[in-house]
């Protein structure tokens, strides 16, 4: 299909006052699907899918290296809490250190890469991969930014990570978990119509039941693309996997006619376009 795809990981740790140990998880999605985690609880890399079993094959110590993968950033990552705990001058209370990193296969076959960590729900520090240097988002950042600017080797390693390795493992799991992320699922397509107070009427195009994720939805009148009074929800997730959303246009009764949904998505050989 030509639909993007991404690799991404999320990794929080949480001090609470009275814990010893912060609460810490790990937990990696293909696209929009939570394929492994690791957690406090558990302090084992675990899979979240059936597909994920295959990669044993080729790589036996696929598990218990990740394992100690993310053992090693349970340990670092209270070791930041507690630097950051500092740089902010905190003595106590509730704190989170997020990381979030991964990559992605774009529909023109571009790729795009990114490192970024948060503290306490605000953007902390970020990777600009083009000069290998750090980003701080506030002045305590600038703390860590010195340290990280410093081991420049580890900013290339980092790179080239996002840019070739990432996207290797992401097109290895595509391929291990195909029927499922890999297929398509026809969107349905329906025009209601509700009456507006003020004589004009808004018509509703609702879409749903589709896989994957990327859909292009437009209203148009007389077949061009239409943007004024067009709202628009976000694409949600359906219960079984698939996705729904909606756009809507607010038109004159007597005009309603000229008014279509335009639907353009991997599950459709072409176009459809649907009136009320």
């Amino acid at each position: 299909g030509s639909s993007s795809h991404s690799m991404r990981y999320f990794v929080t740790s949480v001090s609470e006052p009275g814990q010893q140990v912060p609460q810490f998880s790990y937990v990696g999605y293909v696209d929009d699907q939570e394929f492994v985690s690791y957690n406090a609880s558990t302090r084992r890399y675990l899979p979240k899918v059936p597909w994920i079993s295959k990669v044993e094959k080729n790589d036996p110590d696929y598990w218990e290296r990740n394992t100690l993968y993310a053992q090693g950033h349970e340990r670092s990552f209270r070791d930041h809490l507690a630097t950051l705990a500092e740089y902010y001058n905190q003595s106590g209370g509730l704190h989170t250190f997020q990381w979030m990193y991964g990559c992605e296969l774009r529909n023109d076959w571009s790729k795009g890469g990114y490192y970024q960590y948060a503290y306490d729900g605000r953007d902390y520090i970020s990777l600009d991969k083009d000069t290998l240097t750090w980003m701080a988002a506030d002045v305590p950042a600038q703390n860590t930014k010195r340290k990280w600017d410093a081991d420049f080797r580890d900013n290339e390693y980092k790179k080239t990570y996002l840019e070739e390795t990432c996207i290797e493992w992401l097109q290895r799991y595509l391929n291990y978990g195909k029927e499922t992320l890999l297929r398509t699922e026809v969107p349905e397509v329906k025009v209601t119509r509700k009456e507006d107070y003020d004589g004009m009427e808004t018509l509703i195009c609702r879409v749903g039941g589709f896989y994957p994720k990327d859909i292009d939805i437009d209203w148009t009148r007389d077949g061009e693309v239409w943007l004024q009074d067009v709202f628009h929800g976000l694409v949600s997730p359906n219960s079984d996997g698939t996705y729904y959303t909606w756009r809507s246009v607010k038109v004159d009764p007597k005009e309603r006619e000229r008014y279509k949904c335009h639907v353009e998505h991997d599950g459709l050989p072409n176009p459809v376009d649907v009136a009320w």
